[in-house]
């Protein structure tokens, strides 16, 4: 498994002297900020795509628009930390704008309990990520799997963006639902994926395993 980083998120951001913001709000974002405190990173100002921002207030800040904290500090001084996800076309779109205009990351935070995916974490389950990486059995998922542990350790979105595949090219040449007889999905949420490999598959699976922490 061959994933460059020597210095994860957490450690970069104790260290520099660009400005941290946060784009967005709610569970994340507090997810977001505990980790920060923790790793004594100060998060200066929140803000939110320019037509959401209604005077809202978020840990005892006001919500500001992405225009107003650029006009502030000059995006070339920010990090902006993303603090949500979305499949939407215009959300990536502007995520992807804003990236283009400042250092942008989005944190790996644990959905639930505790611990971060960081360098420390990364080293002490090494054995363990490379034993996961040994079972994949083609080059494109070895690398799709290398860009996502990357991804977790820096935050670097760009690794998220080299690990996109085509959702109909990869269910062909990857998953084959077709040749397959049962499924498991780890972290099925409401069924989505499910409902996408059995529709490909013919008729071929007879059981699924959907499991939701």
């Amino acid at each position: 498994m061959n994933v460059p980083v020597t210095q994860d998120l957490w450690q970069y951001l104790a260290q520099t002297e660009k400005t941290v913001v946060m784009y967005g709000m709610g569970n994340g974002a507090d997810k977001i900020l505990a980790a920060c405190e923790q790793k004594g990173v100060c998060v200066q100002a929140f803000f939110a795509s320019d037509g959401f921002v209604r005077g809202q207030q978020f840990h005892g800040q006001t919500v500001r628009a992405w225009s107003d904290v650029k006009a502030q500090y000059g995006a070339a001084n920010l990090i902006v930390l993303l603090s949500f996800g979305s499949s939407r076309e215009d959300v990536l779109k502007n995520v992807a704008r804003i990236a283009a205009e400042a250092e942008l990351y989005a944190p790996d935070v644990p959905a639930f309990g505790e611990g971060l995916f960081d360098m420390d974490f990364y080293r002490a389950h090494r054995d363990e990520l490379e034993a996961a990486y040994a079972l994949l059995s083609d080059a494109e998922s070895k690398r799709i799997y290398e860009n996502v542990v990357a991804f977790k350790l820096t935050g670097d979105v760009r690794y998220l963006w080299e690990a996109e595949s085509d959702m109909d090219a990869a269910m062909q040449t990857l998953v084959r639902p077709a040749s397959l007889s049962a499924v498991a999905d780890l972290g099925a949420y409401n069924g989505d994926t499910v409902r996408v490999v059995l529709a490909a598959a013919n008729g071929s699976i007879r059981r699924v395993w959907a499991m939701e922490p």
